[in-house]
């Protein structure tokens, strides 16, 4: 059901990739997250359902979009959009920064992202429950289409995932 809402994404974000624009795809799935700063109940590991797509916005496919969804750590489905930048590339080593929207969105399935935790605060201040995110991490290419990532999301989230690309 989610991949249904990532394709229709992806075609609304189409016009956006020009013929003469290098495409580049990637998959980010299997992560698993620890809080460093937890407090009890908080949805952690694998049960975080990080999925999302990227693809390259400009000629440079250092710089792509970024959509997807995961569970956020009150186990509620959040959209997430945003962009993902390569800092710095050295052989099969990159660090990276993405800097992503997570909150509700006009399809049912996210519609109650915003019901518990910092989400709450910010619908009861806003009536749209989101959080800002800001990733930084290092990826390594252990292939050439996959590469591992250890990451860090603003303030106090670790995050280790797998990463597919073409």
């Amino acid at each position: 059901m989610l991949y249904k809402y990532l394709i229709l994404l992806f075609l609304l974000f189409l016009p956006l990739i020009s013929a003469d624009k290098k495409v580049s795809f990637h998959l980010d799935t299997l992560y698993t997250k620890h809080y460093l700063l937890k407090e009890d109940g908080q949805n952690e590991g694998f049960d975080a359902d990080v999925y999302s797509i990227e693809f390259a916005l400009t000629d440079s496919i250092d710089e792509r979009m970024i959509i997807g969804s995961n569970i956020n750590s009150q186990f509620n489905k959040c959209f997430i959009v945003g962009i993902h930048d390569d800092l710095y590339e050295k052989d099969n080593l990159t660090f990276e920064a993405s800097y992503m929207y997570a909150g509700e969105f006009f399809f049912e399935d996210f519609e109650n992202c915003g019901d518990d935790g910092i989400y709450s605060e910010v619908k009861q201040a806003l009536s749209i429950g989101f959080v800002p995110i800001l990733y930084y991490g290092l990826e390594y290419n252990i292939y050439e289409t996959v590469g591992l990532e250890l990451g860090w999301i603003l303030p106090g989230i670790l995050v280790f995932g797998v990463q597919v690309h073409y």
